[in-house]
């Protein structure tokens, strides 16, 4: 069976300069797709002269919806990049088999959506600090931007990350822990600028996102497929996005409840347990591949 780590090295286009121009599309894509919010900014004032924006006081769904489309914009720009200069299928950043896995995608989208709401309830019960700020016609509008395009945002980063980027430094080395260490922490730094890590503290907040990072990087090596990481990662968004927010999440949003005085550090260790239920729950499911596997070099198949 085919790795999927080594999805760009069976076949097509794995040039240097292949990978630089696909990545100036990827960014074409993206600044296009940032027109709309930049020309908001714009117009409504809420841009300064260096370029930043604060849209506080402003529509929320209207602003959500424009800070995703950038990330649809990106996305586009790889399924090009992807077809027309690296000459592959799209499919092969998502699994090495014939067809994707759309039960296993929603079977880890469940499990982890209900892992969110026992650890809300939880964190609920030890300091119940959550205001209901319910308006049903904004949530209305919330739930179907956020069906919409949330996933869209979520599959543009774990298909980046942990499929175009993953893959490409497999063409390098033969050791998957060498792919998983540079994407999680390239995922990481992504991450830098959002308002989280302001309120949680850089040291937290990187633990955090780079952690985040590592265990569906790791997923996707010992599964051989991006499936189970697509659907963790749309449940995670989702539920921020939908159901609880809080003052410093680079997602505001008419959610359904408000953290008003959320313990970051507590969370934390709240978020670690429900990933390792979460993974027990994954593994006796789907079999995962040994951890030791992610040190030992991988062979490449010879193309068929």
């Amino acid at each position: 069976m085919k790795k999927f780590l080594f999805g760009s090295y069976y076949r097509g286009d794995k040039r240097i300069f292949t990978y630089i121009i696909a990545f100036l599309v990827m960014l074409g894509g993206n600044l296009i797709a940032s027109v709309p919010l930049v020309l908001y900014g714009v117009s409504s004032g809420n841009m300064d002269s260096a370029g930043q924006m604060n849209f506080e006081g402003e529509d929320k769904n209207l602003v959500l919806f424009m800070m995703l489309l950038p990330f649809a914009g990106m996305l586009a720009g790889l399924f090009l990049a992807q077809k027309k200069l690296h000459l592959r299928d799209f499919q092969s950043l998502i699994t090495p088999k014939a067809t994707i896995d759309w039960q296993k995608i929603f079977f880890s989208f469940g499990v982890w959506f209900v892992l969110n709401l026992l650890l809300q309830g939880a964190d609920y019960l030890i300091e119940p600090d959550l205001v209901f700020q319910f308006n049903p016609l904004r949530f209305f509008l919330l739930i179907i931007i956020s069906v919409c395009l949330i996933p869209l945002q979520t599959s543009l980063e774990e298909i980046f990350f942990r499929g175009y980027m993953l893959q490409g430094i497999g063409n390098l080395s033969v050791k998957p822990i060498v792919s998983l260490l540079i994407t999680s922490v390239a995922f990481g730094a992504m991450h830098l600028a959002n308002p989280e890590v302001t309120a949680m503290g850089t040291g937290l907040a990187m633990a955090y996102y780079i952690g985040f990072g590592l265990i569906l990087g790791a997923i996707t090596l010992l599964d051989n497929s991006l499936e189970l990481a697509l659907g963790f990662h749309a449940a995670n968004n989702l539920f921020a996005s939908v159901f609880v927010t809080f003052k410093s999440s680079a997602l505001q949003t008419d959610a359904l409840l408000i953290d008003e005085n959320m313990d970051f550090t507590r969370m934390f260790f709240m978020w670690l347990a429900a990933v390792v239920i979460y993974l027990f729950i994954i593994h006796k499911k789907y079999k995962l591949a040994s951890l030791s596997s992610l040190w030992q070099n991988q062979e490449r198949e010879i193309e068929d």
